[in-house]
């Protein structure tokens, strides 16, 4: 085409981060777009919901919905959010369900408690991620490790695997041992 005749259509992503709310089932959208229907969303993690509607190019006002319920603003924003497409896909940020701007939480990506989605820090951040061996049956197992990096060194070159009492011989006493546990749940 040489003229754009107003056709174009977009793919528009939405987001809502419901962590400061208990949902309701799911969570959705519903604006101008959809006759103010609500669209479904699906669970992203941290909290997060998404979909991706096709809209043409214009404005559309929408609220995100927690269950049948569509949500109430607070703050001095406007009760309704909007969203203009104009002539590319869109990927909009995490909007906090109820609140004007993005979900507060932890913005360290250093720490565990790090939430890509949040938008200022809420002082939540504490504790430091720490790489190394969290296998405690390894060689070089580290308690302080948050995070396992695959440096585990497990040695399994055990002389004599069926010397299960360590007197250093396979014996009665081994299958006795054996056979009390038969039957009871691993750990």
């Amino acid at each position: 085409a040489n003229t754009d005749d107003g056709s174009c259509q977009f793919e528009i992503v939405f987001r809502v981060n419901a962590s400061n709310t208990m949902v309701d089932g799911a969570m959705g959208v519903s604006g101008s777009f959809n006759g103010f229907t609500v669209s479904s969303m699906m669970e992203m993690g941290y909290g997060v919901w998404e979909t991706t509607l096709i809209l043409g190019v214009g404005s559309y006002q929408f609220n995100y919905a927690n269950g049948a319920a569509t949500e109430t603003i607070s703050g001095t924003c406007d009760a309704q959010r909007m969203v203009a497409v104009a002539d590319s896909p869109m990927i909009l940020d995490a909007a906090c369900y109820g609140e004007c701007g993005p979900c507060a939480g932890c913005t360290d990506p250093f720490s565990a408690e790090y939430n890509p989605f949040a938008g200022e820090d809420d002082g939540s951040c504490a504790t430091a991620i720490v790489y190394g061996c969290t296998y405690s049956d390894a060689s070089n197992y580290n308690s302080a490790a948050t995070i396992d990096d695959g440096s585990c060194e497990v040695s399994g070159a055990n002389p004599c695997p069926t010397d299960l009492d360590g007197d250093g011989a396979t014996a009665v006493g081994d299958l006795l041992l054996l056979l009390g546990q038969f039957g009871q749940n691993c750990e």
